[in-house]
């Protein structure tokens, strides 16, 4: 019969979100909350055999982090006979000063301490493990104190960086690097990992067990961390584990670039309104929304390009405001008649504009047009190009 373990991390509680307003950062914290109570239930009915929790629990800088081990402690000790293992984080690191120190870890609670590797035989099955310790950044792992894998279902539980995971994301954050083949080679039937805040899995084959995964984070908590994040529920096998992302995030952060059409009149509305509601069918009543906004647009026509974008951002549960910095506006053209080489050379820009198919070859001759108006009215180049 396989064994059931829940795995479960990277939750930062009491991070103070500072770079959102106060009340949205707290509901951000209490959703966070809210979801590792469902877990810990969802893990109760189906009777797991074993909890995996690889670091990154609470923010050691944060708020109440002593309150924040309690409740997780609270939590754990609900479970009780079930196994509940911890690796402290970066986030949450091991030191004589840290709650993990100060505060009695319920009876069913595993605490690695140490960041040498250790083995422990919990009641479901061997479990070996190491604690990230204050001040250990830029440090590799000693592979040398890894005990050997015993017989049967085990698993290996670490908070560190597999080189080149994902899609780029957190590679500026690397720490505790360590490498697929270290973990498809270290004997144990799967590792349990945590720091990187995306469900990610490493397998043998396609669509084979996976032998190492990070559950990610329950909710997401930055402008990086776009999408549905959760935990994983896994059945252990004695070689690799089948694993199930159970998805779990209320609030979704949504980043979307917006790229303004060629100016052309009424058919540059008509595009950008398409654009925008576009946007707005996949924002949900409850998610955050930041526009990447770039291009440029009629300095007469701003305040109604202003109004139409705060009109999807009300759409959104919370909203950046609107940053215009990699936006420029353009001043009117000089009115005909003022200079025949102006007049000229306006007139065959808007032919090469009405006489060309391709919309690359339009907003060159757009972009043609509004320099060469610049420098034959004498305003001279714009600032971006100076």
């Amino acid at each position: 019969m396989s064994l059931v373990f829940m795995q479960l991390s990277d939750l930062h509680l009491g991070a103070r979100l500072v770079n959102l307003p106060g009340e949205i950062a707290e509901q951000l914290r209490n959703t966070t909350r809210e979801l590792v109570v469902e877990a810990f239930a969802r893990a109760r009915a189906e009777n797991v055999d074993l909890i995996l929790m690889p670091g990154d629990l609470y923010e050691h800088n944060g708020i109440d982090a002593g309150g924040q081990l309690h409740f997780i402690y609270e939590l754990a000790a609900s479970m009780a006979p079930t196994p509940v293992v911890i690796t402290p984080g970066n986030h949450d690191p091991y030191s004589l000063e840290s709650p993990y120190a100060t505060i009695a870890a319920p009876r069913n609670v595993t605490l690695f301490t140490n960041n040498e590797f250790t083995i422990v035989s919990t009641e479901a099955c061997p479990v070996a493990g190491r604690a990230f310790r204050s001040g250990e950044y830029g440090s590799m792992i000693d592979w040398s104190s890894l005990p050997a894998a015993p017989g049967g279902p085990s698993v290996l539980m670490m908070h560190a960086s597999v080189m080149n995971a994902g899609d780029g994301r957190l590679r500026e954050s690397v720490m505790l690097p360590v490498t697929t083949t270290a973990l498809e080679q270290c004997g144990f039937s799967y590792c349990a990992l945590g720091h990187y805040h995306t469900f990610q899995q490493f397998s043998r084959q396609a669509d084979g067990p996976a032998y190492a995964a990070y559950s990610g984070c329950a909710q997401g908590l930055g402008w990086d961390e776009t999408g549905s994040r959760g935990f994983v529920m896994g059945k252990l096998r004695e070689v690799g584990a089948d694993l199930e992302l159970v998805q779990t995030s209320r609030h979704s952060w949504q980043r979307h670039p917006l790229q303004l059409p060629p100016w052309q009149g009424g058919e540059s509305w008509l595009r950008l309104d398409q654009r925008l509601e576009a946007i707005g069918s996949q924002i949900g009543e409850r998610d955050l929304l930041r526009l990447d906004i770039r291009g440029r647009w009629p300095a007469t026509e701003k305040e109604g390009l202003r109004e139409r974008i705060n009109g999807l951002l009300r759409r959104a549960w919370y909203a950046t405001d609107i940053d215009w910095s990699d936006t420029a506006f353009t001043p009117p053209l000089a009115p005909r008649g003022v200079s025949p080489l102006l007049d000229e050379f306006l007139d065959n820009c808007e032919n090469q504009i009405d006489d060309s198919s391709e919309d690359g070859i339009k907003e060159a001759w757009r972009l043609a047009r509004y320099l060469g108006h610049r420098l034959l009215s004498g305003q001279g180049l714009p600032e971006e190009l100076v």
